[in-house]
């Protein structure tokens, strides 16, 4: 879906629901971006090159993915270093 660019679709009106639905959120890299930083599109191109690598498994293999637990953890968190304002 990234590759297409496609756009965002909210549906207001669906049956036997009282919530709105919407769909392709993360639909380009800019978006993905903005929700989440660099991190997760740089996690799937390693998961990916891990799972064409990884066939068939050994322990140097596993060994050399092993940074992906680490960096899974890590996913959709972003630090900030604001200053707190309180609302009141």
């Amino acid at each position: 879906m990234i590759e297409n660019q496609g756009k965002a679709l909210l549906f207001t009106n669906v049956k036997n629901s009282t919530f709105p639905v919407v769909t392709n959120l993360f639909g380009t890299a800019k978006r993905i971006d903005l929700a989440f930083g660099r991190q997760p599109l740089e996690f799937v191109k390693r998961a990916v090159e891990a799972a064409e690598e990884l066939i068939p498994p050994s322990l140097n293999k596993l060994w050399s993915f092993r940074d992906l637990g680490k960096a899974a953890t890590k996913l959709g968190t972003q630090q900030v270093r604001k200053p707190f304002t309180a609302l009141a």
